[in-house]
């Protein structure tokens, strides 16, 4: 039994000790980044490599982008890991502010950013926009708006689809419409799209 304690406390100390090893540290920035790894990750080794500070970069899934990492801040509270979060769905960001999770700062570039683009304390500063388009196959339809509203009355729309609005834009999207229009409204829209047969996927 003495012996099987003792392995138990060295196991601890081990852990506690590759920590401290191996941990953030003051040189380190973690970074919670939503925004797709493709376009935002040479941008922070970039700042890895003229800072000499490392970077710490926690992604998210497509299915859940943004949802996800907000959540987990959430979760980790007032002593989350994250030092600076990148993200890419303005409801998220708010929820954070209204949960007192987040901290100002006005750097550098934070005086060029119009003031309708970011927090007046700088809890959370804005710095590129993101449009809401339709994809079209031209080869099938024209790209237009009233080709689009025709296709969107046709009574079979299997060669539809939208992302999930549970995550994203897509939420931010249908959190405006059920603002606009009702959610009893906007639930009654969504299911008439669902029964003639636009498919719901995961992400873009």
């Amino acid at each position: 039994m003495r012996y099987g304690l003792l392995i138990c406390v060295l196991a601890v100390v081990g852990i506690v000790a590759w920590y401290a090893v191996s941990g953030p540290d003051d040189r380190t920035l973690v970074v919670y980044c939503a925004h797709d790894l493709e376009y935002s990750e040479p941008i922070l080794k970039k700042f890895e490599a003229d800072t000499g500070i490392r970077v710490v970069i926690v992604g998210d899934t497509e299915a859940t982008k943004s949802l996800g990492l907000v959540q987990q801040i959430l979760r980790e509270g007032p002593h989350s890991r994250c030092d600076v979060f990148w993200n890419n769905q303005v409801l998220g960001t708010v929820q954070l502010e209204r949960a007192d999770l987040l901290a100002p700062y006005q750097g550098p570039g934070y005086e060029r950013i119009p003031k309708e683009f970011k927090h007046p304390d700088g809890l959370w500063t804005g710095f590129a926009g993101r449009m809401r388009v339709w994809i079209v196959n031209t080869d099938k339809m024209a790209a237009t708006p009233e080709a689009i509203e025709t296709a969107l009355s046709a009574p079979d729309l299997t060669g539809m689809a939208i992302a999930m609005p549970m995550f994203g834009t897509t939420l931010s999207h249908y959190s405006l419409l059920w603002a606009r229009t009702g959610g009893e409204a906007l639930k009654e829209q969504h299911h008439d799209l669902v029964l003639r047969g636009c498919q719901v996927v995961s992400g873009n």
